[in-house]
Parts: structure tokens; sequence; C-alpha cells
């Protein structure tokens, strides 16, 4: 029960980290807008065959990389 308390806890550092500091940085190195929508419009970040779903879904920038990193860690 110890394991599955310390996964949980792991989990959502991982997942708190992501959203507040490895997103923002991605967005701020390339000079784009989170709430921008430079990303989905243009279609050419994601492997489309695996992540192409995320382009209809996501709303903005830092929706699309939430949704990707979320289902790449989901999926490995």
């Amino acid at each position: 029960m110890i394991y599955l308390i310390d996964f949980q806890k792991t989990r959502k550092d991982l997942d708190k980290r992501i959203r507040e500091e490895l997103i923002p940085q991605l967005v701020a190195d390339y000079d784009l807008d989170l709430n921008g929508d430079e990303l989905v419009k243009s279609r050419y970040i994601l492997p489309n065959k695996e992540y192409g779903w995320i382009y209809g879904r996501a709303k903005d920038n830092g929706s699309l990389l939430g949704m990707y990193f979320h289902s790449f860690l989901k999926n490995e």
C-alpha cells in the first residue's frame, strides 16, 4: 500500500512540474504565447500517427503541449 501512495505522490509531483515548469519554459524558449494558437494551427510539431487527434481538441499552445505530455507519459 505504501508503494501505491508513493507512486501517486510522484505522479502528482511530475504532473505539477510539467504544468508549472516545463510547458511554460518550452513556450518561453521558443518565443510563443502560452494562450496563443500557433502550434495548434500549424500542425507540424506532433507526430500525426499517434498524436494527431490532439490538434482537434487543443485550444491553445499550452493545452496542446499538456495533452501531448500527458498522452506520451500514459502510453510509455
